[in-house]
């Protein structure tokens, strides 16, 4: 049986700390086309969020001119908050500019699992096409980050079907401060994951101890995504399942069966 007993239904994962859902697109023609838009969802947007408001954030965009020579532009984002999140038991918040919107969800262990947000984004899709069809979509995007602390790195070693740690500890005099292990997989259905698993030392309160990081990221952008249907909820919460569920396999597989027994729920 082994790992097989293992479903989304009967794994809470206690080690989950952050997920978020982001949609990435192109087609607004401004600010005001923006400012718009939220006018429209806000009528409807409070099915999910308690408050709402209109943040910045300073970005500075790096450009590498003639002769060696460098510009620094600094580009203000708006951003139309929404938060105070009705669904779910997480502490949830959605940003939304002209380009991109995201759910960021900070987890409460046990994490009750991702489809309430998932619907969320689904609906904020259809409605993003209603309003503006020659909006498009160029990258749909799920990322989780899982982490734990122990006092030593072989204790986190031992709970990976993959060594991290102890890869070159033979080489004397050897001090590893950070190690990480990656891979990089494309799916046939077009979904790509990004997976990172991290040991590093970090400094907690007065100790020093060693924190794990499983950072999965999956995603569909550009050809992997068919704009000509996003006007239908329900087919905008199958590819967010579609892309989100690999990542729970991959948890599985990362992680020795001892230690996911310590939250499987039988």
């Amino acid at each position: 049986m082994a790992k097989t007993k293992f479903t989304r239904e009967n794994v809470s994962s206690s080690i989950l700390k952050k997920v978020i859902i982001r949609v990435d697109y192109q087609g607004f023609s401004g600010v005001d086309d923006t400012d718009k838009f939220i006018t429209n969802l806000k009528t409807v947007w409070g099915e999910y969020f308690q408050k709402y408001v209109i943040t910045q954030n300073r970005n500075f965009n790096i450009n590498f001119g003639k002769e060696g020579m460098t510009n620094f532009d600094t580009e203000i984002i708006r951003i139309h908050r929404f938060s105070d999140c009705r669904i779910g038991t997480s502490q949830a918040l959605m940003d939304i500019t002209g380009k991109f919107a995201y759910i960021d969800i900070t987890c409460v262990s046990p994490y009750e699992g991702s489809d309430h947000y998932l619907d969320c984004m689904a609906h904020y899709i259809k409605i993003l096409k209603d309003y503006d069809p020659f909006v498009e979509l160029t990258r749909i995007g799920i990322r989780k980050f899982d982490y734990i602390f122990k006092p030593t790195a072989s204790e986190l070693d031992n709970i990976l079907e993959t060594n991290v740690w102890r890869i070159y500890q033979d080489i004397p005099h050897l001090i590893p401060e950070k190690k990480e292990y990656k891979d990089y997989i494309r799916l046939e259905s077009g979904t790509q994951i990004n997976l990172a698993r991290i040991i590093e030392k970090v400094k907690k309160g007065d100790t020093e101890q060693y924190r794990l990081t499983f950072d999965a990221d999956a995603y569909r952008q550009n050809e992997g995504l068919d704009n000509s249907h996003m006007r239908n909820t329900d087919i905008n919460k199958q590819l967010l399942k579609d892309i989100n569920n690999p990542l729970f396999d991959f948890f599985i597989k990362t992680f020795k069966e001892e230690f996911i027994n310590t939250f499987y729920n039988e």
